[in-house]
């Protein structure tokens, strides 16, 4: 008799804990290598370099890199100027308004379990709830332009580390998480 057994997960997981990064429980940070990346998403990403807004305090543009993971809903940013630091992108629920997701991210969305500390954050998440997320204060403001551009922005600090949560206008669903 044969068995298969496969290490592959369908999904990932994704851990935001005491500022610190982990994908399927291994450390990451701005000096993980893509092929790491690619190694632990079971996917490759693409690279893709961009001119941001300017530098803060000069006149400079700032240059990102980007590893897209299309598939798995995520991306990965890191600047030129700040690079201490990872940013990443998670996608858990098509907007309704295609032109905000061909703006914002434009993935497929994530597979997968992402966490916030000990909270289990998906697109079934409403503003309401995230307000009683543990060890996060969260911040949300009503958006005069929010019915013009399909989006409502929800600000949730944890450990001193900002992480923006868009909101479809339309369903209220959770669509995009950015830890910066």
């Amino acid at each position: 008799m044969l068995f298969h057994v496969s290490f592959f997960a369908m999904g990932q997981r994704v851990d935001f804990r005491n500022d610190s990064l982990f994908i399927n429980n291994i450390f990451v940070n701005w000096m993980t290598s893509k092929s790491t990346l690619d190694s632990l998403l079971h996917d490759k990403g693409k690279l893709k370099k961009t001119t941001g807004k300017y530098i803060p305090g000069t006149n400079q543009p700032a240059k990102w890199t980007k590893i897209i993971y299309n598939k798995k809903g995520l991306i990965f940013s890191k600047n030129e100027y700040d690079t201490s630091s990872l940013l990443v992108a998670i996608k858990l629920y098509k907007n309704m308004n295609p032109e905000v997701d061909r703006n914002n991210m434009s993935t497929k969305t994530f597979n997968g379990d992402l966490f916030i500390d000990i909270n289990y954050m998906n697109d079934k998440r409403r503003i309401d709830q995230l307000q009683k997320l543990t060890n996060c204060l969260v911040s949300y403001k009503e958006s005069t332009f929010a019915s013009h551009t399909g989006i409502v922005i929800c600000n949730i600090l944890y450990q001193k580390r900002e992480i923006r949560a868009l909101f479809d206008f339309q369903t209220n669903n959770l669509t995009c998480i950015f830890i910066d």
